[in-house]
């Protein structure tokens, strides 16, 4: 039976009925499978430890996404970022790893929805800030940072429900500007659940820890008198402090009373303001960085004490745009206050002169955006001054208006010829001249945005070469180890051959493998074997020579190129191999350490080799024999 749930038909429920009505008849945020199936195998509910590993390393497109995350927005100045895919996962923990994939497949399916009065961009802009603030205060709290990155970000995930279930309902509740007070009061009215209630319940079903679901609000005593859990204060503490710091990061006006709030919550973590300056500063990078990340455009945010020192008006222009500046240029004192009077604004900076040498000087020394001179001025008058400024390169892209009492198409022709963009006629109309620089303002701000626009392509095309080479590097990388892949491998074996049959060289290969691997996974768990597999791909590289590329071929098997090398030279190398494994004892964990030992199979280039496939084959084949014979040995090939 289906049937549909309108707003008023959850009035007389409680917020858990609520949601069940609206989530069994209306789409809600979700995320994707993979995303749900791996936070129940973290909770330990549907599998255990191998199989969350097994699930996080199969979506090959999920694991190059944490690789780059983990390296960008949670990297930490103090630590070089984790490259292989295990380190990762280890570094970040299983629980941050599964939230990591709830808010990246929430992000990627909820960029646009059909709520027109509801900003989804703005939403995911205000969640990374969110998420970047509640990361910096958890890691000062000795807190997973990672876990409050996701927290922050979904802390107001309710309302992107609430548009996404009730589109038109919701955008006209938005369109009404109601306080925060407000606001939770109408939708409780009108859904039967407001947005920070449907926040806590999607945490709930999305396996999200109950301490972040109860520290959405404020922590009441539970019945019977018991104090809330500590971890759930702090929680509370931090999500609210990170949403009053992405207030701020978002410019949303009037900011006096929030700066008041912050720096109150602030002293309360027992931060002075030169410290939460320098935190803040630093949660603008982070944002900024998770931005890009999510291809998400973050505003431009001022550094914490400019924004402190801005009026409203001002954080309205250097939020949307920077004030313009404009240079008034007139002989006649009494004109002058007049253009002053009629072009003052807020996004404006005037600059005034008195004839046209002092134009000149203060437009070379200020560089303003826009220009008023009048045409006969003595001395220097505005047609020269035109002409000058055109051809001096710091103000040749000037904007210029000449008043002039000229009127005739011969003279107006002179003005356009002498670099003049625009005229207006005196005595002037004060709208007339209003009109004629607000449309040179909008040139200009096209032209700012068209230049900013080729920088960002600019910043975006260096990142995606930079992420180009990193996918390339990872191609050629085993994740486990961190050492070349069978086919990077491959690709510098053939490379080799090429120069052996050029030029007569000699060229070796071992192929590595190791002894009774199998036993070490079923008698101690893979995470063990792996640790094992680690261990042995950093004793090679310790004990290879710096012009040996090791490498891992697959499984437990490696493979060793070794360039300018004969049968001899090859065999010796195999055998200090062999010998250094055999003598290290491998702490495999805690209390355990365990003797590991590996058989080499050498084979040296030969003309009967037609190509690279043949002398790894020859390789394979002398590796088979050094384990019929009894393993722990080095057999070279005939």
């Amino acid at each position: 039976m289906s049937f549909t749930v309108s707003p008023k038909d959850t009035v007389a429920m409680d917020t858990s009925q609520a949601f069940a009505h609206i989530a069994a008849s209306r789409p809600l945020p979700q995320p994707s499978p993979f995303a749900r199936r791996l936070a129940r195998l973290c909770e330990g509910a549907d599998g255990s430890p191998q199989c969350c590993d097994e699930l996080m390393t199969s979506d090959q497109e999920f694991c190059r996404d944490l690789l780059h995350f983990a390296a960008g927005p949670l990297s930490r100045e103090e630590d070089p970022p984790a490259l292989a895919l295990p380190m990762v996962i280890a570094d970040l923990g299983r629980p941050a790893v599964a939230s990591l994939a709830t808010l990246f497949s929430l992000l990627q399916g909820n960029r646009h929805g059909k709520c027109r009065s509801f900003d989804y961009q703005r939403f995911w802009q205000k969640a990374l800030a969110r998420g970047a603030a509640a990361r910096r205060l958890a890691l000062q709290d000795n807190e997973p940072g990672p876990l409050f990155f996701v927290y922050g970000a979904l802390a107001a995930i309710g309302e992107l429900a609430l548009a996404t279930a009730f589109p038109e309902e919701y955008g006209e509740l938005l369109g009404r500007n109601l306080p925060a007070e407000k606001m939770q009061e109408s939708e409780e009215r009108l859904f039967g659940i407001s947005s920070l209630d449907l926040t806590a319940l999607l945490f709930e079903q999305w396996n999200l820890p109950a301490t972040v679901r109860e520290a959405l609000k404020e922590p009441s005593p539970h019945p019977g008198g018991r104090s809330p859990c500590r971890l759930t204060v702090k929680s509370h503490r931090i999500l609210r402090l990170a949403e009053h710091i992405a207030r701020i990061c978002m410019l949303d006006l009037p900011l006096a009373a929030t700066f008041l709030t912050v720096e109150r919550l602030a002293e309360e973590e027992r931060l002075g303001v030169e410290e939460f300056a320098a935190l803040f500063d630093r949660i603008v990078l982070s944002w900024q960085a998770a931005s890009d990340f999510f291809e998400i455009p973050s505003l431009t945010c001022p550094p914490y004490h400019r924004i402190k020192t801005m009026d409203d008006i001002g954080l309205v222009a250097e939020n949307d745009r920077e004030p313009l500046t404009l240079l008034l240029a007139d002989d006649d004192p009494i004109t002058l206050i007049c253009l002053e009077k009629v072009l003052k604004a807020p996004h404006r900076l005037l600059l005034t002169a008195r004839d046209g040498q002092e134009a000149l000087a203060l437009a070379l020394e200020k560089r303003p955006q826009l220009l008023v001179t009048d045409w006969l001025m003595p001395g220097l008058s505005g047609i020269d001054l035109c002409k000058i400024l055109r051809k001096t390169s710091v103000t040749q892209h000037t904007y210029i208006v000449v008043l002039t009492g000229r009127e005739s198409e011969d003279e107006l022709l002179k003005a356009f010829e002498a670099g003049a963009d625009d005229y207006v006629t005196k005595p002037f109309n004060a709208k007339v001249l209003q009109a004629r620089i607000a449309s040179g303002e909008r040139l200009l701000r096209s032209q700012r945005t068209i230049a900013h626009d080729r920088e960002t392509i600019k910043r975006y095309a260096a990142k995606l070469a930079a992420s180009n080479r990193k996918l390339q590097s990872l191609a050629m990388s085993d994740f486990l180890t961190g050492l070349p892949n069978r086919r990077s491998a491959l690709q510098r074996l053939k490379n080799l051959v090429s120069e052996v049959q050029r030029y007569d060289e000699p060229l070796s290969c071992l192929m590595i493998d190791i002894d009774h691997f199998k036993k070490v996974n079923d008698s101690h768990g893979h995470d063990r074997g792996d640790r094992v597999l680690r261990h042995i791909a950093r004793l090679l590289e310790e004990k290879a020579r710096s012009y040996d590329m090791v490498s891992r071929w697959g499984g437990e098997e490696f493979l060793v190129i070794s360039a300018r090398s004969s049968a001899a030279d090859a065999f010796q190398l195999a055998e200090r191999l062999r010998r250094g494994v055999a003598a290290e004892e491998l702490a495999v964990d805690r209390g355990l350490r365990l003797q590991v030992t590996i058989s080499i199979g050498v084979a040296t280039w030969h003309p009967t080799c037609r190509n690279a496939g043949d002398l790894v084959k020859k390789a394979d084949q002398a590796l088979y024999r050094a384990k019929a014979l009894g393993r722990n040995r080095v057999e070279a090939a005939p």
